[in-house]
């Protein structure tokens, strides 16, 4: 082969090599766009945690960011040693923006709030700095899920019909729901361990909706 059709065959392949880099990039930039026209505004509240079981909320352990708001919030709850988690953190808020308007989420046991009741926060603030979580004693190991909106101090998997701990259908479900809302918002999801299936059907109408469920 001569030089003049090495070289052409070398820019053909580099030329190849470009276009493909060019249509993943192009994939992830569509993948964040959809994410942001579903909701506008969104934040992820875990950045950069490792994510590990779904229950009736996920776990995971906080990265150095803390927990974020994941859209604008109002602050409902920020205790510092919650009787109901062992005496470890509880913070609840309330989404002020989007399709989830009104719905409520919690984060629970390896945290510190940084906030207080009554504030609102912008998307993408923090609520919470990492403690010791009580359970097992984990620097920053935590679970966040969405809370009972008619007794925040307790999470919504509690109130869902057919609950039986935080591996029955209904913790399974709410567990669910927050963990797709963590990935659609470009964060880490956990993994659902139990071997039991959620059903959508016992989410409240609003919250299915959201999700596109």
């Amino acid at each position: 082969m001569s030089r003049w059709r090495c070289y052409r065959a070398l820019w053909l392949v580099i030329g190849i090599a470009l276009c493909t880099i060019g249509l993943t990039v192009s994939a992830g930039d569509a993948k964040a766009a959809m994410r942001m026209s579903r909701f506008p505004g969104g934040h992820d509240p875990v950045p950069n945690w490792a994510p590990s079981r779904v229950d009736q909320g996920v776990d995971g352990t906080l990265s150095a960011e803390g927990f974020r708001a994941p859209f604008e919030v109002k602050v409902l709850h920020a205790i510092a040693h919650a009787s109901g988690w062992d005496n470890g953190g509880y913070v609840v808020v309330q989404i002020l923006q989007g399709p989830f308007q009104g719905q409520m989420l919690y984060v629970a046991e390896g945290v510190r709030a940084v906030v207080s009741a009554g504030q609102v926060v912008k998307a993408g603030d923090r609520l919470c700095d990492r403690a010791i979580d009580p359970y097992n004693g984990v620097f920053g190991s935590v679970e966040t899920g969405f809370a009972d909106p008619n007794a925040p101090l307790r999470p919504l998997a509690q109130a869902l019909r057919g609950y039986a701990g935080d591996q029955s259908v209904a913790a399974i479900t709410a567990g669910g729901a927050m963990n797709q809302l963590i990935r659609e918002l470009g964060g880490a999801g956990g993994m659902n361990k139990s071997g039991v299936q959620g059903d959508f059907a016992l989410l409240p109408v609003q919250l299915r909706r959201a999700l596109g469920l």
